[in-house]
């Protein structure tokens, strides 16, 4: 119902919100255990896309590149402990953030 008050209208509604649904946007891609050690696992990519992700030493120097798909584990047993940083290029989209090798 829309009701008026001098110059002024209001519009209320009583609908209720029964669900959500999530948008592209909301599909995160997940990098764990992060500190890590000899590997971490990427979850978040969609089992019909398939990606890489990059990993750069402080200086920006590419120092592994490596396939992904559904869930993958990305071997970094040759990188020296460390912060890295990860970019991960899956589902038509970039994600980017730090990695700590210990």
């Amino acid at each position: 119902p829309i009701v008026t008050s001098g110059f002024k209208s209001y519009y209320y509604s009583n609908k209720t919100i029964v669900n959500v649904v999530p948008s592209e946007k909301d599909n995160v891609i997940k990098i764990y255990p992060n500190p890590t050690h000899e590997f971490f696992k990427v979850e978040g990519v969609k089992s019909d896309y398939s990606g890489f992700v990059f990993i750069y030493d402080m200086q920006g120097k590419l120092v592994q590149k490596s396939d992904l798909s559904y869930n993958s584990i990305v071997n970094i047993s040759s990188l020296s402990p460390g912060v890295y940083v990860y970019k991960v290029s899956a589902n038509k989209s970039v994600h980017m953030g730090k990695l700590i090798v210990e």
